[in-house]
């Protein structure tokens, strides 16, 4: 592994658990694409990229969502009956969606991400305002319901579920600093979930990466979650300190970037022979 490289995931780490801590994401958003961008530099098997940035981004999420998590819990940001009600949902979930990406081409899913991403950027280019009142959360079957979804597509796309987590218990009134604690707690349980099936799935393929177990890639997986693991609690400190807006716009100038970037990427995997 180059210099370029252990850069580059020192910077990733740095970004995603910032982000984790500030906007309760799990920074899969941010360590996804730049894995990609790690493999291309270090001439890895273009045909197993993405699959193994999507396991890898999962692992390493794993530390700074519970990290952010963690810091939350002590400032009582965390709903409990949202995080049991969800769990059995984001089980069964999480195994369909490693499942679907499992037996979808690294090509399809690049241009899944990059669309992804450019929608997300949208979202948080857009004023947002929080509604009001006392929370209203749905029953507890629709909660587990609604886990299955969101486990799915978390898999799919290597993220730890905050970026549909905190808008949603948003929309149920539940207050802002709650939403980012409890997003972070569950996409620390995503993401582990997520992780193991992906581990297995890999291992049962005949994948040619080095340094790798099944879709996880070692060195890239343990540099991103020390670093990240810090950063998270920084970011959760400065929550409470930043003004909401200012970041949300940050960020989605960021995800626009990147996802154009990704789309540019997948065109270019086209033309190829």
């Amino acid at each position: 592994m180059g210099w370029e490289a252990t850069l580059l995931y020192i910077f990733t780490g740095c970004l995603a658990g910032l982000f984790a801590g500030l906007l309760g994401i799990s920074g899969g958003v941010v360590t996804v694409p730049l894995l990609v961008v790690s493999f291309s530099l270090l001439d890895f098997p273009i045909a197993e990229q993405m699959h193994v940035a999507l396991g890898t981004s999962l692992a390493s999420m794993v530390f700074n969502s519970l990290s952010s998590a963690i810091s939350h819990y002590k400032k009582s940001g965390i709903v409990w009956r949202v995080v049991v009600w969800m769990i059995p949902g984001i089980l069964v979930g999480s195994f369909l969606g490693a499942l679907t990406a499992h037996l979808t081409s690294d090509e399809i899913l690049q241009m899944l991400f990059g669309f992804f991403l450019l929608g997300l950027g949208v979202y948080f280019l857009k004023k947002y305002r929080l509604p009001e009142g006392e929370h209203r959360l749905p029953p507890n079957v629709v909660q587990s319901g609604i886990g299955v979804g969101i486990g799915y597509l978390s898999n799919i796309l290597g993220i730890g579920g905050g970026v549909f987590l905190v808008p949603l218990l948003a929309y149920f009134r539940v207050p802002f600093t709650k939403a980012i604690g409890t997003s972070a707690l569950l996409g620390g349980i995503i993401s582990f979930i997520g992780a193991l099936f992906y581990l297995y799935l890999g291992m049962q393929s005949s994948i040619d990466f080095p340094n790798s177990v099944g879709y996880l890639y070692i060195p890239a997986f343990l540099i991103i979650s020390v670093v990240s693991f810090g950063m998270a609690r920084v970011g959760a400190k400065l929550a409470h300190i930043w003004q909401a807006q200012i970041l949300r716009r940050v960020f989605g100038c960021f995800l626009l970037t990147t996802g154009f970037s990704m789309l540019l990427q997948y065109l270019d995997l086209l033309k190829s022979p």
